[in-house]
């Protein structure tokens, strides 16, 4: 069921404001890992509820991983017609604020715990992490969404600890696998409708040259991916680490800056965690599937538990006349 629900409701056990099945429709649910998590309808704006539909609504949608809340942000109504385009109730999480913490050395869960702690007020959203990995941030001014998924920051949660993003509801799950590997295979002639695969071999970095605060370089210069010789040439990036500082000339006194040994262990330390968390010395490989799935078909409906796909499962695509 898709369920109306007022803004400020915290009981989602009961029928709130009221169904929209009945009339709803070009309803679609998207998904991205470690990105957008959009519900998008239409709606007739005289059918029941449909005045109703407001900016900031809550509406509750069943998504494959369960029944996910969703919050109204940009209503349009014209010709008699709502759209609507829906975020997750995660995304109350950007209107939030980390004024200035500092992660200390602690796995994913303690990173996971210092964010939700570290926003300016209180909010209902539940933290948790399983990865292992020990890893330290400052975060400054940032959202909490920010602080955990923005790839294009280097002391991001993503970036620093690594990890796959899982909401269900007011449980913000950041995980070593998301997904499982269901033994599900899509083959040629079966199920396999049609594939295109992209390999990116621009893309990899396997030499890096990081650099800290103040432009602070290592005696070395240069940090080098464990794959290096797996291809014809060194590929070199500069990498800035901005908050990695050395307590040198002007700096030496700065609160924040480190002994300058130190700060080269861990701008070392830093460029190494690249390759290891962000897999930069690897080519970015995308492949577009289009397949049937079993589960939805009258042959396989008795078997759909083992031939359903979730996000994050890994699956096996063979298509023998191309390898």
């Amino acid at each position: 069921m898709i369920t109306l629900y007022k803004p400020d409701e915290t009981n989602f056990t009961h029928n709130g404001i009221g169904l929209l099945d009945a009339h709803i429709y070009d309803a679609t649910v998207e998904e991205e890992r470690n990105g957008l998590f959009l519900f998008t309808f239409r709606y007739p704006l005289f059918a029941p509820n449909g005045t109703k539909i407001d900016g900031m609504s809550l509406i509750k949608v069943p998504t494959p991983d369960g029944e996910q809340l969703f919050r109204v942000v940009t209503p349009k109504v014209s010709m008699g017609e709502v759209k609507a385009a829906c975020y997750h109730v995660f995304y109350d999480l950007t209107e939030n604020l980390i004024e200035d913490i500092y992660i200390d050395t602690t796995s994913g869960n303690g990173g996971m715990n210092r964010i939700s702690s570290g926003c300016q007020y209180k909010h209902p959203f539940q933290f948790y992490s399983d990865v292992p990995k020990i890893a330290s941030a400052r975060i400054v001014r940032k959202n909490p969404v920010e602080a955990l998924l923005d790839s294009s920051q280097d002391n991001s949660f993503v970036n620093r600890w690594g990890g796959e993003l899982k909401r269900d509801n007011f449980d913000v799950k950041l995980l070593q696998n998301r997904g499982t590997n269901r033994g599900v295979v899509i083959q040629h002639k079966k199920d396999l409708l049609g594939y295109e695969g992209h390999v990116d071999w621009k893309s990899p970095v396997t030499r890096i040259m990081p650099k800290g605060f103040d432009g602070l370089l290592l005696p070395e210069k240069y940090v080098d991916s464990p794959l290096l010789g797996k291809y014809p040439h060194p590929k070199i990036r500069v990498i800035e680490f901005a908050h990695i500082k050395a307590a040198i000339g002007e700096r030496a006194k700065d609160e924040d800056a480190l002994p300058l040994e130190e700060a080269y262990r861990l701008l070392r330390k830093a460029a190494k965690d690249t390759f290891d968390t962000q897999k930069v010395d690897q080519p970015k490989a995308t492949y577009k599937v289009e397949f049937q799935e079993l589960s939805q078909t009258e042959e396989y409906k008795n078997y759909a538990i083992l031939q359903r796909v979730y996000m994050g499962d890994i699956v096996t695509v063979r298509h023998v006349e191309d390898g």
